[in-house]
């Protein structure tokens, strides 16, 4: 796995966001989409799971609570708690390291995202 320091995390855009949150944090594989039009393809164990144009953590809510669910599959805990002006925080945490990774914004999915990228890439 490579590693990001946090200023690389923050500076991941859009489909850059969601490819490495399908790659890191989900651990599925690009794969050759079977018509030109699917983009990107991910996959898990040889089955097609999402497209591009259906996997999008950084924007939907549906595919940013997945990742919330992996994150605690995998042994981390997840806080989420609400801000008073916007939107929520979250914070996740792995027993191995002192630091929990924390973000906060005012997009929830995009706070959720991150969070998720900086506690298995940094």
């Amino acid at each position: 796995m490579n590693i990001m320091t946090r200023d690389e995390v923050m500076k991941l855009r859009d489909r850059e966001l969601d490819a490495a949150i399908a790659e890191h944090v989900m651990g599925w594989k690009r794969v050759l989409p079977t018509h030109p039009s699917n983009g990107t393809v991910w996959a898990l164990d040889g089955k097609v799971i999402k497209t591009q144009y259906t996997w999008k953590p950084s924007e939907n809510i549906a595919d940013a609570w997945r990742v919330v669910e992996k994150m605690i599959e995998d042994g981390y805990f997840v806080e989420v708690f609400a801000h008073e002006c916007c939107a929520i925080g979250i914070e996740i945490d792995d027993e191995e390291f002192a630091e929990p990774a924390y973000h906060s914004g005012k997009d929830d999915c995009e706070n959720i995202s991150r969070a998720a990228l900086l506690s298995v890439l940094t």
